[in-house]
């Protein structure tokens, strides 16, 4: 069942979650495969870049693994 979320947003985590409880009344496992990463150089990146990798890559785990 495809769920379409953001995973860095808390909330779309959590329905997200709670549709797939709704549609199968209970989770087997979760997989968390959202990641990013910064492909340049360092002194060609922005603080915003590492913002959104940290975001997705620890937040999108975490957030919908805290609600599973």
């Amino acid at each position: 069942m495809p769920i379409e979320a953001d995973v860095t947003n808390e909330a779309q985590a959590s329905v997200m979650v709670a549709r797939a409880l709704q549609e199968y009344g209970r989770l087997d496992i979760l997989l968390a495969v959202a990641g990013v990463g910064v492909a340049a150089p360092f002194q060609n990146t922005h603080p915003a870049e590492y913002r959104q990798m940290v975001d997705v890559n620890i937040l999108g785990l975490l957030y919908p693994t805290q609600q599973a």
